[in-house]
């Protein structure tokens, strides 16, 4: 980021595959509140031209950048990015949840296209789900469902959902019990930067998608 230039790395001699390795001399890092990533150090600007607000914002009296980040920091002092503070939803209960995290696990499933995790203010963690439609249905023939109806009728299909659903469950059976996915519901077509769901760089609108999908939500979430 440009607020604070190169800040850590992985070394050729101790390299952990999906973290952003070890901060370089003379720059501190640490995890604070809401497990966001905070720097320290000559690497960090000084602060925003002419925008002393916003300077106090993002550099607290420690001189501590908060980067916005959220992630973790293991026994060896690597660093590991898991979301985006923003993005995080705090369930009725008060936790919160990742989503981007538990997104990227639901991913793993060849039967998922696109996952959007979604929960919040709800009892529990839900995701609404487009399946990758040629993947699930020679999958749901192999096990004998029937696969001949529209991507709509399949979408309300107590199998069909059956079928997701145990993957959803599984995939994020290792999270806590707060960040696991309960129940999912499938929708029959993508979402796209036209339906005003996606920006132009193909993030999701969670507030957006939240609004939109409102009642399904609360169907998967509880109220």
């Amino acid at each position: 980021m440009t607020e604070a230039c190169i800040v850590c790395a992985n070394r050729p001699d101790d390299n952990k595959v999906g973290s952003i390795g070890t901060p370089f001399d003379g720059i501190e890092m640490k995890i604070g509140d809401q497990d966001e990533i905070l720097i320290r150090g000559g690497n960090v600007m000084q602060g925003y031209l002419n925008k002393p607000e916003e300077t106090a914002k993002a550099i607290d009296a420690e001189g501590f950048y908060h980067t916005g980040d959220v992630g973790y920091k293991d026994k060896d002092g690597h660093f590991y990015v898991t979301d985006r503070l923003k993005d995080l939803f705090k369930l009725s209960n008060g936790k919160y949840v990742a989503p981007l995290q538990v997104e990227s696990l639901l991913k793993q499933s060849p039967l998922i296209s696109q996952p959007v995790v979604v929960g919040s203010g709800r009892k529990q963690v839900g995701a609404l789900i487009v399946p990758d439609w040629d993947a699930l249905k020679e999958t749901l023939k192999d096990e004998g469902v029937d696969v001949n109806g529209s991507r709509e009728e399949l979408c309300e299909d107590p199998q069909v959902i059956k079928r997701m659903q145990r993957d959803a469950v599984d995939l994020t059976r290792e999270l806590s019990d707060y960040e696991r996915v309960k129940r999912v519901y499938l929708l029959p077509r993508e979402f796209s930067i036209d339906k005003g769901e996606m920006t132009p760089t193909l993030k999701i609108k969670r507030s957006v998608i939240d609004e939109k999908y409102e009642d399904a939500i609360d169907e998967i979430c509880g109220t």
